[in-house]
């Protein structure tokens, strides 16, 4: 009866997961609709050798996203992998959702991690205030009873304000700026000495001068890295799958706006020659520098993410501050590999055989494993 019981369980687990599948498939369906496109067909050939890939490695696909993704880069690769597919089918086996909750879903406890580990330089965004569950605490977690005192002893002129829960997109991001009388006043007009009491969780944080040569793509914002890296299910290695600059949109503040773009980074740090905005048109990069203190910045992310064995797939979001000192912004564990698709090729490129094996091993075990 116990069997039984737990047979019914995974089936109906199983089920809850191919719903969730089913209905992102159908969203990124619209959104990377290939309708008004031009967008060549697939030649016979890679199509039945992409076809047979997946089936060998157990892969649910998209053929007319697959044409998508080549009309941009122009690499027939084999390995393609959706959003929908690699978010209910393969990150629960490499990134164990379980031990997340500390530090990649409370961003209030990111910068105290070269305290923990002596290896971590630290980079991290000064924090002058932090709420956690309705308790305010400074920038080493010292619980803080008069936190406007800090706020008046701020001398800059503006600071972000940024909730540290269920966050992604720069939502639940804003800039306060300080008025005549040395006030912190948002857009609305609110006085950031009210505001910091209408929510629970979050951080005050120093704003980044940016770099002069990341300016150049956009002054408004603050441009950054998205750095990704694979720690190896064969050897443990810490491998860098993609790297691309996030640039904001004109006049906007963050790299995230509705139209935003990217630009790949390759290997040496230069730049790509082609960028590719949110709405999916693509234009020249007339920028030709390379990105600042390119070789620090990896071996930064390297270095953190081999100290989280319980997550293989980390994202890195790095700014370069205008005295070339690197800054961390944040980390995150919930990745899609659209913008890697369309931008340079596979998300798991020539470790795709290595992670299906070991993905489909666990599956096959029932187990969810990091």
């Amino acid at each position: 009866m116990y069997k039984l019981f737990l047979r019914i369980e995974k089936c109906l687990e199983g089920f809850k997961v191919w719903v969730k599948y089913n209905t992102l498939r159908r969203k990124n369906r619209i959104r990377y609709s290939t309708k008004n496109k031009k967008v060549a067909r697939l030649p016979g050939d890679f199509t039945r050798k992409y076809k047979a890939n997946c089936k060998k490695h157990k892969i649910k696909y998209d053929l007319n996203r697959v044409k998508l993704y080549i009309a941009f880069n122009n690499t027939h690769d084999l390995n393609y992998i959706t959003e929908e597919f690699y978010k209910y089918y393969i990150e629960p086996y490499l990134n164990l959702k379980r031990y997340s909750s500390t530090i990649f879903q409370n961003k209030a406890f990111i910068d105290l991690l070269p305290k923990v580990f002596n290896d971590i330089p630290d980079v991290f965004i000064f924090n002058y205030l932090k709420k956690i569950n309705g308790v305010f605490y400074d920038t080493d977690l010292i619980n803080q009873k008069s936190p406007e005192t800090i706020i008046s002893n701020i001398k800059d002129e503006k600071i972000i304000y940024k909730k540290i829960l269920d966050t992604g997109s720069s939502k639940g991001v804003q800039m306060f700026f300080k008025n005549k009388n040395g006030d912190f006043i948002n857009n609305q007009g609110t006085n950031l000495k009210d505001y910091i009491y209408h929510e629970n969780n979050f951080i005050l944080q120093k704003v980044i001068r940016q770099h002069s040569i990341l300016s150049k793509f956009n002054e408004t914002s603050l441009n950054t890295a998205r750095i990704i890296t694979y720690r190896s299910v064969k050897d443990e290695k810490i491998h860098i799958l993609h790297q691309y600059i996030r640039i904001g949109d004109k006049g906007e503040l963050f790299d995230t706006t509705k139209n935003a773009s990217r630009i790949r980074i390759l290997k040496n740090g230069t730049l790509h020659s082609k960028r590719l905005f949110r709405d999916l048109s693509l234009q020249e990069n007339e920028i030709n520098v390379d990105f600042p203190e390119y070789e620090e910045v990896i071996q930064i992310a390297k270095n953190i993410a081999s100290h989280f064995v319980y997550h293989r797939i980390i994202g890195f979001d790095f700014a370069v501050d205008s005295s070339s000192d690197v800054k961390i912004i944040e980390f995150n564990t919930g990745l899609t590999p659209e913008p890697t698709n369309i931008l340079t090729g596979s998300f798991f490129g020539e470790f795709t055989d290595e992670v299906m094996d070991y993905v489909n091993k666990k599956r096959m075990e029932g187990k969810i494993c990091g």
